[in-house]
């Protein structure tokens, strides 16, 4: 059994009933490079992409939850401001 990051989905194509979805990884240096081929049979496709769903809503559900979008969360780059360092170390 070999092992694949994926980063993205190049192409998709299907070719003798089989679904071949091109994978790439990033690299060193935010090179982007093949990291493999996925091939599964037409007919399963519907199985696989169903099982591959219910399983991210699963994680999701054990992952701590994360701020909406329309709250703003604090850039860990940003310097804090005189009025927010009363329990930091400010420059």
């Amino acid at each position: 059994m070999s092992v694949m990051l994926i980063d993205r989905i190049s192409s998709i194509s299907i070719h003798n009933g089989v679904l071949r979805v091109d994978c790439v990884g990033v690299g060193p240096n935010n090179e982007e490079r093949n990291s493999g081929t996925l091939l599964i049979p037409a007919g399963q496709v519907a199985n696989v992409i169903n099982s591959l769903a219910q399983a991210t809503q699963e994680l999701d559900k054990r992952l701590p939850k994360r701020p909406s979008s329309k709250q703003q969360r604090p850039d860990p780059w940003e310097m804090p401001r005189r009025a927010e360092c009363d329990r930091q170390t400010c420059p």
